[in-house]
């Protein structure tokens, strides 16, 4: 079946697509996807959910970390809480003694994914960085330096 939903929606394709929705811990009009993405069942003034996924926004120091305003009661002021959190409580459990910090495996703050998180101390989360930082220095190393030189008589120089 040539372009058909069969070559499609083969099941490799579909479990690179698969999503894992949890509520979030202590809100429970809130929902987190193993993918980062936060949404709201909140009801409208008439008692209606209407399922919407959330924008977050960098606010404070940390310009790289988005929040999300979270409300338990209506009314009431938003919890703002960084959505790196939020998926790490919802998917590896409460943080673990001495192990307070969402971290990135990868380093890069915009990946909120179940599988980049980890629960870590200050410590860890440092040497994330650090690579993350290592790994983008040696990108533009090797971006510049390995460019081929050519001799006036026309010949490669080796590396």
């Amino acid at each position: 079946m040539c372009g058909g939903v069969g070559s499609v929606l083969d099941p490799v394709i579909l479990a690179a697509l698969a999503v894992r929705w949890l509520q979030v811990p202590g809100f429970p009009d809130y929902w987190v996807s193993s993918h980062g993405l936060i949404m709201s069942l909140r009801p409208d003034r008439w008692g209606r959910a209407h399922p919407r996924i959330m924008a977050g926004w960098a606010s404070g120091r940390s310009l790289d970390r988005f929040r999300v305003p979270l409300r338990n009661v209506r009314g009431a002021p938003p919890t703002l809480k960084p959505v790196h959190r939020i998926v790490c409580e919802a998917f590896h459990g409460p943080p673990p003694p001495g192990k307070n910090m969402a971290c990135h495996k990868d380093g890069n703050a915009h990946n909120n994914s179940a599988a980049n998180l980890y629960w870590g101390d200050a410590y860890d989360n440092a040497r994330d960085r650090w690579r993350k930082e290592d790994e983008d220095e040696l990108r533009a190393q090797c971006a510049y330096d390995v460019v081929p030189v050519w001799t006036e008589d026309g010949e490669l120089v080796p590396f």
